[in-house]
């Protein structure tokens, strides 16, 4: 995030920095949970920067896609009701301790960088109202992926990304279902159950019920060969 308001004061500034922390977090926590920031502000400047990283190697290509598309409506005040809650609460002190009004030039921009490109800037000048919450649905399905992340002690939680879009779904699972989980860990496998759509047609979450391991990979023709003639 970059303050082109030059004359903020200090209390203003740690506004700024504590609610723009407040709404990234927020949507990291939607996006991908298994990461986590490491924040640093640039010497003499009114430059925040927040980095995405992880313990473990992770594509997080879908998970800046998915980050970047909440701050596009956030700032763009369209489409807003999808976004976290907290995440628009961020985004509200942060627009408040700019002063920024509906109308004027921008005082912050924030720039999503992935991979060392820029990919889109978005600038903070505007507050929004949430017209209208919207409405998850539900319906019976499965979500293949690999599960990264498991927490017994707390609800039976885990999560898994979806191969197919590259994003994370949270998830839960009944006790019967632990060891099943367990032996899934970083595995390929595809999880059957509920799944809780967002009214965009994003995926949610799954409650789920049935778990079965998939191969890493198709076998070669030359091993089914071998099968065959077996």
């Amino acid at each position: 995030m970059h303050i082109d308001d030059e004359q903020l004061d200090l209390d203003s500034f740690k506004k700024c920095v504590d609610s723009f922390a407040e709404m990234i977090q927020a949507l990291s926590d939607d996006a991908a949970p298994f990461a986590r920031w490491l924040f640093s502000v640039e010497r003499g400047s009114m430059i925040f920067n927040a980095e995405l990283v992880t313990e473990e190697e992770y594509d997080l290509g879908p998970c800046f896609e998915v980050i970047s598309g909440f701050v596009d409506r956030l700032a763009s005040g369209r489409d807003v009701a999808v976004c976290p809650k907290k995440a628009r609460d961020g985004y509200l002190k942060l627009a408040s301790a700019l002063d920024a009004g509906d109308e004027g030039s921008a005082r912050a921009h924030i720039k999503v960088i992935n991979g060392g490109c820029s990919v889109k800037e978005v600038p903070v000048y505007r507050a929004f109202e949430v017209v209208d919450e919207p409405r998850d649905y539900q319906v019976v399905g499965s979500v293949t992926g690999a599960i990264c992340t498991l927490n017994s002690k707390r609800g039976n939680k885990f999560g898994m990304i979806d191969e197919g879009t590259g994003r994370y779904i949270k998830g839960k699972f009944q006790d019967r279902m632990l060891d099943d989980i367990r032996s899934s860990f970083k595995r390929r496998a595809t999880v059957s159950g509920i799944l809780t759509y967002r009214s965009d047609g994003t995926i949610v979450s799954i409650d789920a019920r049935k778990i079965v391991v998939l191969p890493e990979k198709l076998p070669s023709l030359s091993s089914l060969r071998g099968i065959l003639e077996a």
